[in-house]
């Protein structure tokens, strides 16, 4: 069976999204002799990765993500088309020439979605190959993730109300019409049944752990985030900042706060320790430099990818309910449940003032991720579509 894998991002290890994709495309090397992979040409796509999946086609479309404002615009004038799904919209007709280009339209393929948005192609790809199956493989419940946004004051609150109804009814029909639909967790999977949405099951992550095995502590003193500080994202990353790190200090004051990731740059503060470094190519470059990892993430679905990284990496974790979700890990052992500035603070100066504790916690985290994330799993259903001679 020939495999279209649809994406928004190459895989990677860079950020959540990246780790993902690198997780199902490796998984689906192991089905399939002939992948062809379009993701977006505007992102730099890293060479190792390449020469991992030397078999596969990588094909760059024209999934280009514009500024929030002129999605929001353009969502206004096309009803059932969240802004989340506008770029994919947009390369609609860029990709089904390209499509047609390479395929009859009576061919069988399967067409494999990476995440809820750019699902948004499957009705133009369905009536143009008119023997498809197609599989959207869900990243996290997008209606969930975006609840947040709605808590925007004035117009912004009441766009975003607007923008998640049509998100909700996107991902509702289409995970329902779709040959196949997984969650990336069993959360997710009890959260989309609460919304009458069809999963057939889990698609499990694994993940290849050689670049964090080796990662030491790092400064006993030195608290690190590694994470987006956009507007949805950076909400929860700031009240941490506000709220929680100045009573650490008050403690510690030689304690350090670490941010990289995607506008972190901006956050510097001399005063409080704080240094911001912006984007960085690999997360092992800032998870060597302290102990303890701090994930304050307090809305949102899906399975906390940034949490795992961090307790493979052997830091010791602070994370809130949300923060690991979808995590296979045990409280008190692997990391430390903390939902509030208060409990944050605490259990932070606990390890900053111990750090054998933090370095115990590291080193048992570290176990049970190895143990727990590298195990081979089967998808029935999809092996099945797989199973045609032309499969391995």
């Amino acid at each position: 069976m020939k495999v279209v894998f649809i994406s928004g991002c190459w895989p990677g290890s860079s950020k959540g999204y990246e780790f993902a994709v690198d997780s199902d495309l490796n998984y689906l090397n192991s089905l399939s002799n002939e992948i062809y992979f379009f993701g977006p040409d505007c992102e730099k796509f890293n060479v190792d990765f390449k020469r991992k999946y030397s078999k596969v086609s990588f094909i760059p479309t024209d999934f280009r993500r514009e500024s929030q404002a002129v999605r929001f615009v353009k969502s206004v004038f096309s009803i059932n088309c969240p802004a989340t799904s506008i770029r994919y919209k947009r390369g609609t007709n860029t990709l089904i020439k390209k499509l047609s280009s390479m395929f009859f339209f009576n061919e069988k393929i399967t067409f494999i979605y990476q995440d809820v948005p750019c699902s948004i192609l499957m009705g133009k790809i369905n009536s143009t190959f008119i023997n498809s199956n197609h599989v959207i493989r869900s990243h996290n419940v997008v209606f969930n993730g975006f609840l947040n946004m709605i808590k925007l004051p004035g117009l912004k609150g009441v766009a975003w109300k607007l923008e998640l109804a049509k998100i909700k009814r996107l991902e509702v029909r289409n995970l329902n019409i779709s040959d196949l639909s997984y969650s990336i967790s069993l959360e997710d999977r009890v959260s989309y049944f609460n919304l009458n949405t069809k999963i057939d099951d889990v698609w499990p992550l694994t993940f290849d752990f050689s670049d964090y095995k080796e990662i030491s502590y790092g400064d006993s003193k030195t608290v690190i985030h590694i994470g987006t500080a956009d507007l949805r994202k950076g909400a929860d990353l700031n009240d941490f900042i506000e709220n929680t790190w100045p009573l650490i200090i008050n403690k510690i004051p030689d304690a350090k706060l670490i941010l990289a990731g995607k506008g972190t740059g901006q956050i510097n503060n001399h005063d409080l320790n704080i240094t911001g470094v912006g984007f960085v190519d690999h997360d092992s470059d800032i998870l060597c430099k302290g102990g303890v990892f701090i994930n304050p993430q307090r809305t949102g679905s899906g399975i906390k990818i940034k949490s795992i990284i961090a307790m493979a990496s052997g830091k010791a974790l602070v994370t809130t309910s949300v923060g690991i979700e979808g995590v296979d890990a045990i409280e008190g052992e692997n990391y430390f449940l903390a939902n509030d500035a208060i409990s944050q603070a605490d259990a932070i100066i606990s390890l900053l003032a111990n750090p054998d504790k933090g370095r115990k916690m590291g080193a048992d985290s570290r176990v049970e991720m190895l143990k727990k994330y590298t195990s081979t799993f089967k998808l029935t259903a999809l092996e099945l579509m797989c199973s045609i001679s032309d499969c391995k």
